[in-house]
């Protein structure tokens, strides 16, 4: 799995520094979190719709769905959206489900980190095949934005994940 940039002009996959999407609506750079670059800050310029995935070979996730896992993202807002947020399950490379979470990201503070975790479940209310997951996660926003975030993983529903 790597972390991949997208908007109009095309797709570049992250590497090491600063990177920019090919239109220039994205870009990425490592940035402190628990350690020294340990994670990402992602700044959309408002340039057209973009967005940062991991993306891979195809996952079947069904497994994990059924079993109630969910999605955990630690984050930290650095400027707030000024349009709709988007989170997206790809699969065989394209949108196969999405989730509103303008308002998850909304009421996140400003500058702090923070921890969410989304239901898989919340995905496959949508009727979509999660057997051949490419990017199970895929932020993407039209307007100016700024998000930094560190350790993206699946993990077990313990409590508190959420369906935005």
């Amino acid at each position: 799995w790597s972390l991949v940039l997208t908007d109009a002009k095309g797709r570049v996959a992250v590497g090491a520094g600063r990177v920019s999407s090919p239109g220039g609506a994205v870009e990425i750079q490592s940035v402190d979190a628990d350690a020294q670059e340990s994670g990402k800050a992602a700044t959309w310029t408002g340039a057209g719709d973009a967005s940062v995935a991991i993306a891979g070979p195809a996952a079947d996730f069904v497994r994990q769905t059924n079993g109630d896992m969910a999605l955990s993202l630690r984050f930290r807002v650095d400027r707030p959206p000024e349009a709709p947020v988007g989170l997206d399950l790809q699969c065989d490379g394209k949108t196969c489900a999405s989730l509103d979470v303008s308002r998850l990201i909304g009421a996140a503070p400003v500058g702090q980190w923070r921890s969410v975790r989304i239901k898989l479940a919340c995905f496959r209310g949508q009727g979509v095949d999660l057997s051949k997951v490419t990017a199970p996660l895929v932020l993407h926003t039209a307007g100016r934005f700024g998000l930094s975030f560190a350790d993206a993983e699946l993990v077990a529903n313990s409590g508190g994940a959420v369906c935005p």
